[in-house]
């Protein structure tokens, strides 16, 4: 638009808002509308509050009823270590050299022990004890080589 008409708009309009004044009758509408639009807020509220609050309830009884009589609620469960699972042992790495194996286990021979009265308590085997692994035995080839051609002496 051309700039001399949008300044004549502006001062008719401005002339215009500055005639506008509210007189009682049309405060008093403002307000009542005002109110309508509030108490309409309050009874969508009032009749949505009892049929949520019926659903609410209603499923917190059926989750309980679900919890106490679902099959196999009331079995304790078993108990578990409270230590970290063990570790798998690293596989011994093969060797060159056949290695020495007993040719039977060793025997543990019993002791004497004392009365029950005179020892502590025992201590509880960690479930994550390590089984001992079978390490092959040094080489002789390697002794021989570092004692020199003489042997070892």
């Amino acid at each position: 638009m051309n700039e001399d008409l949008d300044a004549l708009l502006r001062d008719h309009y401005r002339a215009a808002a500055d005639e506008i004044h509210a007189d009682a009758g049309t405060v008093r509408r403002f307000q009542d509308a005002g109110r309508a639009a509030a108490s309409a807020r309050t009874s969508v509220l009032r009749r949505w509050t009892f049929p949520a609050l019926a659903a609410a309830v209603t499923a917190a009884v059926l989750v309980a009823a679900a919890v106490l009589f679902w099959p196999g609620a009331h079995r304790p469960e078993p108990p578990r270590p409270l230590a970290p699972p063990a570790t798998p042992a690293p596989a011994p790495t093969p060797s060159a050299e056949p290695s020495a194996q007993p040719s039977a286990p060793p025997t543990a021979t019993p002791s004497p022990s004392p009365s029950t009265a005179d020892r502590p308590p025992r201590r509880p085997v960690p479930a994550h004890a390590v089984a001992p692994t079978a390490t092959p035995a040094p080489s002789t080839a390697t002794a021989t080589a570092t004692a020199g051609p003489g042997g070892p002496g």
